[in-house]
């Protein structure tokens, strides 16, 4: 039998960075192996929520929520279960030094605030989400901080029915203050700068529905996109939506995604993250966070192996608003599978948490991306100066690119399908394409361009 609670090694990286600028990453092992969130604390130290499990031959024992104390560079200080919980999720610390986390109990609905000291000492009950039993909370999607605000997306049984909302509690009363309601629907919403929403629904089927509400619900748009997943999504005052995730390829692969929509949901701009030629790969991102004016994508990298001895990589690229690579970093990990939960930006630090599965059950770690010297220079992974002509055009595309060959193209439409591709051409027959917009992406030794055309 081997217990998780003893895997507390902490773990040196490798870093790869394109652009040449050292990015500062490590990563520590936990002993929670269900992660649900983290906070770092005034006193330099953080609280990570979760659950641990232990592992007997082909049995999983799951045990109590759990709470680790940890310092910031991820060195274990203290532990803590509770066996009363079904659930606990750290979520912020309060200005009197107290950390505020969501906890449940074995009781359907029975959701409540409770606040732990800063160093495990002390655990008080403060308030239940739901007062005075008006409403039973009978799932939740997402919890997330506004700036005076508690919010959680959730559905709610009233009476006989079943209504999807968000939660508006306040930061310092615990008190709930306002319910907004939502159209009863899968998949999750993220509310824009403008205050609209986007509401991003991922089929069985590999395909994503995107539609764009007003604030009061009604749509603006709606599109579907054929073999791609969006998991998160930003868009700043500047109203440029972008969103992150993957496209599935053939044989189980998938690439990691960024793209940039207009406001009516059209494929701007993107960039794909592919690995060749390892033979089944499945990457993609899962966050996107705004830094100073430029963006930070981040997910996983993950391959089919012996689930024994399987490794991963968290994946983290910094970009610029046209989706030019400036930086890039990457960790090996422990585990097949491994899934980004939780990362948030601190001065010029990410904190964050992350899964993954082995054999014996599930393991979790922390990492630590220090971006403070963080390099603008896109000299080798920018776009270099790449023509086509011409443009529009009916049957043949000729492409220049200054001091380099080609290696590879990727042609798509404006749903970010991929139409057409091939190697080492400069000329490139696209008559059998369709009328109307592409991006075409062209691959060389030293960079990545892209560039839209109109077929005629």
């Amino acid at each position: 039998m081997k217990n998780l609670l003893g895997l507390l090694i902490s773990i040196c990286c490798y870093c790869h960075l394109a652009s040449g600028q050292e990015l500062n990453t490590s990563t520590s092992t936990l002993a929670i192996d269900f992660v649900t969130s983290s906070v770092l604390l005034s006193n330099e130290t953080q609280i990570i929520s979760g659950r641990a499990t232990e592992f007997i031959p082909f049995v999983i024992l799951q045990k109590e929520p759990a709470l680790e104390l940890r310092t910031r560079e991820s060195e274990f200080i203290d532990s803590i279960g509770f066996k009363q919980f079904g659930h606990i999720q750290v979520i912020y610390q309060r200005d009197d030094g107290r950390v505020v986390a969501l906890a449940s109990d074995t009781l359907e609905g029975r959701h409540f605030f409770v606040t732990i000291a800063d160093d495990l000492t002390d655990l008080r009950l403060d308030k239940f989400l739901s007062p005075s039993n008006d409403f039973v909370i009978t799932n939740y999607y997402e919890l997330v901080l506004e700036e005076d605000y508690v919010v959680m997306d959730a559905d709610i049984r009233r009476g006989q029915s079943i209504d999807r909302v968000k939660l508006f509690y306040n930061k310092q009363s615990l008190s709930l203050e306002r319910i907004q309601n939502f159209p009863r629907i899968l998949g999750f919403f993220i509310e824009l700068a403008d205050n609209t929403f986007l509401h991003l629904d991922n089929d069985f089927f590999d395909d994503v529905k995107v539609t764009r509400y007003d604030k009061n619900f009604t749509v603006i748009w709606s599109r579907t996109y054929n073999d791609l997943n969006f998991l998160s999504a930003y868009a700043g005052s500047d109203n440029r939506i972008y969103l992150v995730g993957r496209e599935f390829l053939n044989d189980g692969k998938s690439e990691g995604l960024i793209v940039e929509v207009d406001q009516e949901g059209t494929i701007l701009n993107e960039d794909r993250v592919t690995e060749e030629p390892m033979w089944n790969y499945q990457i993609f991102y899962t966050k996107i966070i705004p830094y100073k004016d430029k963006l930070i994508a981040i997910g996983n990298n993950n391959y089919n192996s012996d689930s024994w001895q399987a490794n991963h990589n968290f994946i983290l690229k910094i970009y610029d608003k046209e989706l030019n690579v400036l930086s890039s970093t990457s960790s090996n990990a422990a585990g097949e599978n491994g899934q980004v939960r939780q990362a948030t930006l601190i001065d010029n630090t990410i904190y964050g948490v992350a899964k993954s599965f082995i054999f014996e059950g599930s393991a979790s770690y922390h990492f630590v991306v220090d971006i403070e010297d963080l390099s603008t220079s896109t000299e080798s992974v920018g776009n270099l100066p790449l023509s086509i002509y011409p443009n529009p055009v009916q049957e043949e595309l000729s492409l220049e690119i200054a001091a380099a060959e080609v290696d590879s193209y990727k042609i798509f439409d404006t749903t970010g399908r991929l139409c057409h591709s091939g190697k080492q051409e400069n000329v490139i027959n696209v008559g059998h394409l369709s009328s109307g917009n592409y991006i075409i992406k062209v691959h060389t030794s030293k960079a990545v361009s892209s560039q839209r055309f109109v077929k005629r």
